[in-house]
């Protein structure tokens, strides 16, 4: 009998000690559960305490001397994150931050296309199209005209090429009136300039080293290319974009 009740016991035991382990599901010993959530980084609000954007809802998160965190990770405003936190009674308090990351595309600005959307000439890649919930408004503010030189922070969120942030580069001097359109090469005047057909008009356009650039794109005389440009106050047609079609 005496043996019967020791197991009995060693057994309630065993489950008051399990029971008491597993109060917290996620081990950080003080019975609330770690949550994570995703969003974009919208500031500080206090030392302590900062603001994301998580499906277009603010939440307040919180921890103890988090202007240094926010420094040491080097977190910035409209970086996307991925929060582990604690919801407490005195506030969401964080455990981790993950900043997602991004990529940067510079090139000249060409204009909103509409409230959430706006595109770029990449240096590199060509033309390029961002969207941003409030595009319009929010960088709108930087007084951006067609031609400004910008560098733009972003994210690939399937379908489209998310926007954290633009800055101004280098301003035009003046806004730019863009055209853009399919031509005829008709071959190569000098070193920074070239001539083509464009429907009934012959026309010659400017771009700096043209027979290397030509080369690099594999274009030759007679060839088909898409061509972006704009005319300077001295009347010459300095190209920004060129490739071929075809």
């Amino acid at each position: 009998m005496r043996k019967i009740l020791t197991i009995f016991l060693t057994i309630i035991f065993t489950i008051i000690i399990f029971t008491g382990c597993n109060n917290d599901t996620n081990g950080n010993g003080n019975g609330t559960e770690t949550k994570t959530a995703e969003g974009f980084y919208t500031g500080m609000i206090d030392n302590n305490s900062l603001e994301v954007s998580v499906d277009e809802e603010f939440m307040v998160f919180r921890k103890t001397g988090m202007t240094d965190y926010v420094e040491e990770i080097g977190l910035l405003e409209g970086d996307k994150v991925k929060i582990t936190y604690r919801a407490e009674s005195d506030g969401n308090m964080i455990g981790k931050i993950e900043v997602v990351p991004y990529k940067t595309s510079q090139g000249m600005f060409t204009g909103f296309a509409d409230s959430n959307s706006f595109e770029i000439i990449d240096s590199m890649e060509g033309y390029r199209s961002f969207f941003r919930s409030g595009a319009a408004t929010d960088f709108g503010k930087l007084g951006l005209k067609t031609g400004d030189e910008v560098k733009v922070d972003y994210i690939f969120q399937d379908p489209q090429n998310l926007a954290l942030r633009m800055s101004i580069v280098k301003a035009a001097d003046k806004e730019l009136k863009l055209q853009d359109q399919v031509v005829i090469l008709n071959g190569v005047v000098d070193n920074n300039s070239f001539e083509v057909t464009a429907g009934d008009q012959i026309l010659v356009m400017r771009i700096i080293g043209t027979p290397d650039k030509f080369q690099e794109l594999g274009i030759k005389e007679q060839d088909k290319i898409d061509v972006t440009w704009y005319q300077n106050d001295s009347g010459q047609l300095i190209v920004v974009w060129i490739f071929k079609t075809e």
